[in-house]
């Protein structure tokens, strides 16, 4: 498509799927996200307090994600 043409199915692109939105609809969606991060931003620093003060415990973590590594391993050495 030459530069600056508009496709002839906008605001629908055939090339990626997405539906392409105008600059302030961009911007409106900005802005609402802005406002739901300073909306919970209490929140957040209520668990990232909480979190400090707890021990942490990484085994709970890294033994389930070793399983699953070695399982999707485990597949693709059967194909």
């Amino acid at each position: 498509m030459p530069h600056g043409k508009v496709p002839s199915d906008f605001p629908h692109s055939q090339q990626s799927g997405h539906i392409m939105l105008s600059t302030w609809e961009n911007l409106i969606l900005g802005a609402l996200a802005l406002l739901l991060l300073f909306w919970m931003q209490p929140g957040i620093k209520a668990a990232l307090a909480r979190s400090k003060q707890t021990p942490s415990d990484w085994p709970s973590v890294i033994v389930p994600l070793l399983m699953v590594v070695m399982f999707v391993l485990f597949l693709i050495a059967m194909v």
